[in-house]
């Protein structure tokens, strides 16, 4: 019996118009607002409040002209808000999957090295970030902590799902887009525990707040869509890792 799979000879609609297609339209929208929005806020002092977002630190990675060291420390230290851009090649990717039935080797092949390298910076990133705070004054706070297990633990289980996938027999062209989307997981939740309202130092009558702006809500829903898509796609039976284009 023929196995069926996405893509190949059925109109473009068609899949556009399944779970997986709609799943992926709208973590097209939500994961391109939680980019274009801002994430959250830090107030330093009475009245001064500040925006934190994907779109300010690539502002900031932009003026950036030489390499100091300084800049290259805030650099990592800003990669978990600048891994939230892996949504749009997560999307495209999708797409293209879901119109045409694969991915070219080189495509998924870069899925995997992308999964691996946004990982490492993921970590070393959220770690600077941890140590920077532990220098602060000798301690840790919970929420920090809680945040890079999170993290450590999604990391983890996306780790173990891609493997899992790939001895049950799935697909390397799906099996790559579920790998970036592990480390987008992870990174969000990082972002939203660590952005958890709270009130991060008092210190003579100046005080610094953390909190979410409506970002977070659009990061939260990016999460959730591609958690049902890596379900729905780990479930997934049978299916090729066809090159895009290739007779069917």
């Amino acid at each position: 019996m023929a196995t069926a799979t996405i893509g190949g000879t059925a109109s473009p609609i068609k899949h556009l118009i399944s779970v997986q297609g709609v799943l992926t339209l709208l973590g097209f929208v939500t994961g391109v607002a939680a980019i274009v929005l801002p994430f959250g806020f830090i107030v330093h002092f009475p009245g001064k409040d500040y925006d934190v977002g994907v779109l300010p630190s690539l502002a900031k990675l932009v003026r950036g002209s030489e390499l100091e060291l300084e800049y290259l420390l805030w650099l990592v230290a800003h990669t978990p808000l600048l891994l939230l851009l892996l949504g749009v090649p997560i999307a495209a990717a999708y797409l293209l999957w879901l119109l045409t039935g694969g991915l070219a080797p080189w495509a998924w092949r870069t899925g995997y090295a992308l999964a691996v390298l946004a990982s490492v910076t993921l970590l070393a990133g959220f770690g600077l970030l941890v140590y920077a705070e532990f220098q602060d004054d000798g301690t840790l706070q919970l929420q920090s902590v809680v945040a890079a297990l999170c993290g450590l633990i999604a990391l983890a289980l996306g780790a173990w799902l891609v493997r899992r996938n790939r001895r049950a027999g799935l697909p390397h062209t799906l099996n790559a887009l579920i790998a970036v989307q592990a480390v987008y997981v992870a990174d969000a939740l990082i972002l939203l525990v660590a952005f958890i309202p709270r009130n991060i130092e008092e210190d003579k009558g100046s005080f610094s707040i953390a909190g979410w702006r409506i970002g977070a809500l659009f990061v939260f829903l990016t999460l959730v869509i591609y958690v049902v898509q890596m379900a729905l796609g780990s479930l997934r039976k049978g299916g090729t890792d066809k090159r895009v284009g290739a007779p069917t």
